[in-house]
């Protein structure tokens, strides 16, 4: 690993211990631990699933990219691989380690190009964090950007057609561009709907507009550091005064998005585990369309 790389984890590891300080250090955790038990379990569980359906689409996503650039491996293996993945991108630093181990499997295991597996990976993710950066900006709740709604989906279709135009001039895969848009919305929207749930299962009844936004916001802010964990309880704890609320509700939110995160990250541990049950060479064809 180059001294760069080093630096960055480092970095990462610092956000996230500063903000699990400042977020420890400013709440009544016995307040907390009665904010959690007194959430409704069910709504947690439909929540849970949500995240879980979240990932499948998103998993869907990567297949059709690799069915795009022709490279074939059946539906099922995908899911599995991209579970595994989603374990190393919750307990390795910087969410990318679940991006390492695909291409590493890809690659040592199939034989598929280098240069192929980095694009693919990289078009899967920064189309996926651009519909949240659009996300961001349409559903500005705070009116950071402009309280006007019609002139924040101007900007949001302004960045979507920009990030079409990259990827056609820069990255020339114009053609997988709409279609892992559309499956990165479909994903956000479910991730939504299930924080809504976590909202309502607490019996909170405001502000969950602007919380579902600094759940986008958090969710950016996870590149910054360990798989978003501190930083997304450090963001709703900050917001607290702003959505009218105690800084053990708010920081609970944010909890119970982590812990459904986790949760979720740790299902694909099975397939590290045991790497035999993705069975790679077995379901795909190395051949192109």
């Amino acid at each position: 690993m180059s001294a760069r790389k080093i630096v960055g984890k480092i970095f990462q590891l610092g956000i996230t211990a500063f903000c699990v300080y400042y977020t420890v250090s400013n709440i009544n955790g016995s307040q907390l631990l009665v904010s959690l038990h007194n959430t409704q379990l069910p709504y947690i569980a439909a929540a849970l699933l949500l995240f879980v359906l979240s990932q499948a689409v998103s998993s869907f996503r990567l297949y059709n990219i690799f069915r795009l650039f022709h490279c074939r491996i059946s539906w099922q293996t995908n899911l599995k691989l991209y579970a595994a993945g989603l374990f190393y991108n919750f307990f390795l630093p910087g969410g990318v380690g679940g991006d390492a181990y695909k291409g590493y499997r890809l690659r040592q295991i199939l034989a598929w190009p280098g240069k192929q597996i980095l694009k693919m990976l990289f078009l899967d993710r920064a189309i996926g964090f651009g519909v949240l950066g659009v996300m961001i900006v349409v559903l500005d709740k705070a009116g950071m950007i402009t309280p006007l709604f019609e002139l924040r989906l101007f900007f949001g279709v302004v960045l979507a057609v920009a990030g079409y135009t990259i990827t056609k001039y820069l990255f020339k895969s114009q053609h997988v561009y709409w279609l892992t848009f559309g499956f990165s919305v479909l994903a956000q929207l479910l991730q939504i709907s299930a924080v809504i749930l976590i909202i309502k299962g607490m019996g909170i009844q405001s502000s969950v507009g602007l919380m579902v936004w600094i759940f986008l916001i958090s969710s950016a802010a996870g590149i910054i550091s360990f798989a978003g964990i501190g930083v997304r309880e450090f963001l709703f704890l900050s917001s607290a005064s702003i959505l009218e609320l105690s800084g053990e509700t708010s920081a609970t939110v944010g909890l119970w998005i982590s812990i459904i995160g986790a949760i979720v990250s740790f299902m694909g541990g099975f397939f590290i585990l045991f790497p035999k049950r993705q069975q790679l060479e077995s379901e795909v064809s190395l051949k192109a369309d």
